[in-house]
């Protein structure tokens, strides 16, 4: 025997069912919000039934609404005579291949920094969809170098979830203002003011190294030979040496608080903090000794 609460409950259900209700389903329905109700696919539906939501439709695509996805809807339907099955499908607003273009471009701008950059187009890429009604928005993501022939995957999203993506091919040129060389400068060279000047080159992608601070080579040694107009690598400089190989050096021996100090020749070249060798004049004796200045090392015991 069913309790007296549960009786209660069932004759609730049963009061709640619209008696007699018989629906027919269209065979398709195009809807433009991102739920599908009962009015969409039932058009004769009552109006207080009508609002009934049956499924989401979250992105593009197609979904089937029958008998079952109907009854199950809201209890009013359960006991519903339902005849047919609709196929749903969201409407979808256009993306044009200028927009998708246009994203792809503005994302290769923002990633220049203080670059300058001439873009074309390899081509437009198809449209692409949204649906209808959705907020939508384009996100260019970069795929390949940042110079040269590359790509962009540019991902379209319907709030905020990815529901197409297109690829966007361009070719980038991009020049950089950098220091080159005014003059032939030759191997082993220290940068003088007036051997340098700047000026707007091509960047080439993995070579990143170039320099716009004059600053930063003065008084530097070239490790290579450099014809006018050739940049200057931060790969191609390094420290003057403060000390030549065969100089006659000011050796400064340091024990605790005492010190010593006489001449040596150094055999190899030194920059400032640099570990050499060198040749104690007193005694011929080879010692490892550190460059501390100009043309004077050091030894800490």
């Amino acid at each position: 025997m069913i309790p007296a609460a549960g009786r209660l409950a069932v004759l609730a259900c049963l009061a709640a069912l619209v008696p007699g209700l018989d629906l027919d389903l269209r065979p398709a329905a195009t809807v433009a919000a991102p739920v599908v109700r009962l009015g969409d696919v039932a058009p004769g539906a009552a109006a207080d039934l009508a609002a009934i939501p049956l499924l989401s439709t979250a992105g593009i695509g197609r979904w089937t609404v029958d008998a079952r996805v109907v009854r199950s809807a809201d209890p009013r339907l359960a006991g519903a005579t339902v005849r047919g099955v609709c196929s749903v499908e969201r409407g979808a607003d256009g993306i044009t291949p200028a927009a998708l273009a246009t994203a792809a471009l503005a994302r290769v701008a923002a990633d220049a920094g203080a670059d300058r950059i001439e873009t074309t187009l390899l081509g437009l890429p198809p449209a692409a969809r949204v649906p209808a009604g959705a907020s939508a928005a384009l996100v260019a993501e970069p795929l390949g170098p940042a110079a040269g022939r590359t790509a962009l995957r540019v991902r379209v999203l319907a709030d905020g979830i990815e529901v197409d993506r297109r690829l966007v091919q361009v070719e980038i040129r991009r020049t950089r203002e950098a220091l080159v060389a005014e003059r032939p400068l030759v191997r082993d060279a220290v940068i003088q003011p007036g051997d340098l000047r700047t000026a707007w080159i091509p960047v080439i992608p993995g070579r990143d190294d170039t320099l716009a601070d004059p600053a930063l080579a003065a008084g530097r040694l070239l490790t290579t030979a450099l014809a006018p107009g050739a940049p200057v690598l931060a790969r191609h400089l390094r420290i003057a040496p403060l000390v030549r190989t065969g100089q006659t050096v000011r050796l400064v021996v340091r024990i605790g608080g005492a010190e010593a100090i006489g001449t040596a020749t150094a055999l190899a070249d030194g920059a400032p903090g640099e570990r050499i060798t060198v040749r104690r004049s007193a005694d011929a004796t080879t010692l490892l000794a550190t460059v501390s200045g100009p043309g004077e090392v050091e030894i800490r015991r």
